[in-house]
């Protein structure tokens, strides 16, 4: 009796497993890549940097489920990697957990389908790194 009811639960457990931490594909992989190529197209990347002042900011993109353009202020933009399960579509919102002045590295969002309100997982910032157009 135990096997019977341990086997749907190991199934059930590494269908869960394979959906939440399972790799992209190559053509989500490549679709995320083209989206950044174009993004940064005939920008320079600087050095990376912990916190951007979050009064800069004046929008975002994502461009695959754990890249996130921000744009800010003049020719300037940031890309950031995120850690974790974010889960960024291009019609999802994210909310930040602290408002504070800066946006730094480690702090988390919560990203959730505005529609509905569902939450579609949680991150945190990873570094920032500047591209500005070449002059």
């Amino acid at each position: 009796m135990p096997k019977m009811v341990l086997v749907p639960l190991v199934a059930l457990a590494a269908g869960c497993a394979a959906y939440a931490g399972g790799p992209a594909s190559a053509e989500d992989s490549a679709e995320t890549q083209a989206k950044m190529e174009a993004a940064l197209s005939g920008r320079v990347a600087g050095p990376p940097v912990n916190c951007v002042p979050s009064r800069e900011i004046e929008g975002n993109t994502p461009l695959g489920s754990d890249l996130i353009l921000f744009k800010a202020r003049g020719n300037l933009v940031y890309l950031n990697q995120t850690r974790g399960a974010c889960n960024l579509k291009p019609w999802a919102a994210y909310k930040r957990q602290t408002i504070s002045s800066n946006m730094c590295r480690g702090e988390i969002i919560d990203v959730f389908d505005p529609r509905s309100g569902v939450p579609l997982g949680s991150c945190s910032l990873g570094d920032f790194t500047p591209y500005r157009r070449a002059d």
